[in-house]
Order: structure tokens, then C-alpha cells, then sequence
């Protein structure tokens, strides 16, 4: 299993990812990051002009993406241990993409209909619309499986 999912961190991800728009240079926010199955993958597409910033609040988590980024010779990750609170150090504006992926699944499963709604209503309040749903090899628990992630670009 963890072959599979290192070689969707090199290959599958950094399709997938490139599918929803992330491109050499653009600066990203993996909130809830864990190990790094979509800050690994967006760290190769980025490249070394762009950054990854990889939160989450389990420190244990991000040691080990430290580790596989280290071992991978990815130097542009950046590491930020947050308790879960909304607000980062980080210029507005700064962010050309954020990656909110694999979190529903920690709420109840009545919560999560109304959160996503929510959250959905909330990104669109802050200048965002709906463009695409993107469907395919998703990472999930340390596992691949199918599913679906919805894709929000700011108004320009």
C-alpha cells in the first residue's frame, strides 16, 4: 500500500492536481495536510518558484510529510502546525490556491450536509464561484479510492 500511495504522490496526484489548475509557481494552502498526499503531489507541480503551505494540527503527521519531503528532495513545503483556528500568518492575497480536500469525513455524517452547504455558501460570499467538479483516483485515509472534488474560482 504505501508503494501505491508514494507512486500516486509522483504520478497520479500531480495529474490530478494539475487537472484543477495548479500550475509551476503557484503558491498553495493544504489545509488539513496530514502526510502530504496533495502537498507532495502539488509540491512536484509548483516547483521550485512556488510553495507549499502544508497545515494541520497533528504534529505527528506533518514530522512524517517532513520526512517524505526531505527524502524526496522537496524544498518547497512549508510546515504550519495549527490547533484548527481560520486565521494564518500569511499576506492576503498571497495564496493562488487552496486545497481543503479529505475533511468532511471527521463530522458526523448529518453535520456534513449542512457544513458542506455552509462552507459552499461561505466560499461563494467571498468573491468565489462553483467551476467544476473533478472526479478520479483520490487520496482518502492513506488509501485511494474514487471520488470527487469541487473546484471554486475567485471572480476576477
Amino acid at each position: 500500500m504505501q508503494d501505491e500511495m508514494e507512486k500516486w504522490e509522483r504520478e497520479g496526484g500531480v495529474k490530478f492536481l494539475g487537472k484543477i489548475g495548479i500550475r509551476p509557481g503557484h503558491k498553495v494552502l493544504d489545509f488539513g495536510a496530514r502526510v502530504g498526499h496533495y502537498s507532495i503531489p502539488a509540491a512536484h507541480i509548483v516547483e521550485d518558484k512556488g510553495m507549499i503551505y502544508a497545515v494541520d494540527k497533528e504534529r505527528n503527521s506533518l514530522a512524517e510529510l517532513e520526512r517524505k519531503a526531505s527524502r524526496m528532495g522537496l524544498k518547497n513545503i512549508k510546515i504550519i502546525e495549527n490547533s484548527g483556528e481560520m486565521t494564518l500568518d500569511l499576506e492576503n492575497e498571497s495564496i493562488d490556491v487552496v486545497l481543503l480536500y479529505d475533511v468532511l469525513h471527521y463530522f458526523k455524517t448529518d453535520q456534513r450536509k449542512i457544513l458542506y452547504n455552509d462552507v459552499k455558501q461561505e466560499i461563494q460570499d467571498s468573491g468565489f464561484f462553483f467551476k467544476e467538479e473533478y472526479c478520479g483516483t483520490i487520496s482518502h485515509d492513506n488509501s485511494l479510492n474514487q471520488g470527487c472534488v469541487f473546484d471554486f474560482k475567485k471572480f476576477e
